[in-house]
């Protein structure tokens, strides 16, 4: 099994998000992305940061 690389992780968690109708809570979603919450937070807020994810409140 490799490593996934960066791409990789984006392309997971917004495959995640769609496949949930794109309304998903942080910990299911950090759950299915498979990583822990600190890389996942990295991610994340850079996901909201470029626009290609929203989070509502």
């Amino acid at each position: 099994m490799t490593k996934r690389n960066k791409l990789e992780i984006i392309k997971d968690i917004l495959n995640i998000i769609k496949e949930n109708h794109n309304s998903v809570k942080i910990t299911p979603l950090i759950r299915k992305s498979n990583l822990s919450s600190q890389r996942f937070n990295k991610y994340y807020f850079e996901l909201i940061e470029k626009g290609l994810i929203i989070k509502k409140k």
